[in-house]
Order: structure tokens, then sequence, then C-alpha cells
């Protein structure tokens, strides 16, 4: 039976490394589905919805809208019990990170993607 992965991804339009996780990840091993926390449709929506991968968009459209997109993400987890959570940038490691330990999902995988812009020019 394959591990169910749940990517959680945060206002990216496209992506092609997401593309390319899709095309070679072992189907047999690994059952992949994303949740997109995004203002509205992206292209990169579309070029999962083209692969057939489940993709669910959780309105987000800033800090606000943190509280209901964590309530959705809740859901969805809930409904569909992923054995994994990876999440990508920080609105989604808040969202997704704090839904998947709530619901006790046993892997959580947060990859940072960041550069020395704030230590550069906003230290403290």
């Amino acid at each position: 039976m394959p591990q169910r992965v749940t990517y959680i991804i945060a206002n990216v339009d496209r992506a092609v490394a997401f593309g390319w996780v899709v095309d070679l990840l072992d189907r047999d091993r690994f059952e992949l589905d994303f949740i997109l926390l995004n203002p509205g449709p992206s292209v990169l929506e579309d070029e999962l919805a083209q692969r057939e991968i489940p993709c669910e968009r959780v309105t987000y459209r800033g800090y606000r809208d943190l509280p209901g997109a964590l309530l959705r993400v809740i859901r969805i987890l809930r409904r569909t019990r992923p054995g994994t959570v990876h999440t990508h940038l920080l609105p989604t490691c808040m969202v997704g990170l704090t839904a998947a330990r709530l619901l006790r999902v046993p892997k959580r995988v947060y990859t940072r993607h960041h550069s020395t812009f704030h230590h550069d020019y906003a230290p403290k």
C-alpha cells in the first residue's frame, strides 16, 4: 500500500520542481496530493490537474487568512489522512505543520526557502 504524502505550498504560481516530483516519484510507494495556499487559481494547480494529481486550493491572501486556512487544512488532512506532510515556505509551515501536529501525522517535513535578506536588512 503506497504511503500518502501531502505537499502544502503557499503563494506559488508556477514551480517546475514540483512537476519533476510528480513525474519522477515512485507511484507504487507513494501517493501524492497537494494543498495550495493561494489567493486564486495558479499555473501549478492547472498542471497538477492535467497530471491527475489531487489538489485543493485554500484561499490565502496574507497573514490575516491564517486562522481560516488552518481550519480548512485541518479538515482536508482529517479527510485524506496522509502519512507525511511536507510544507514549503513560512505560511505553510505555520498552517500545515500545526494542522499535521494536531492531527498526529507521523511524519512532518518543512523545507525552508530563504536568503540573507533579513539578516542583511532587518537583523533585529
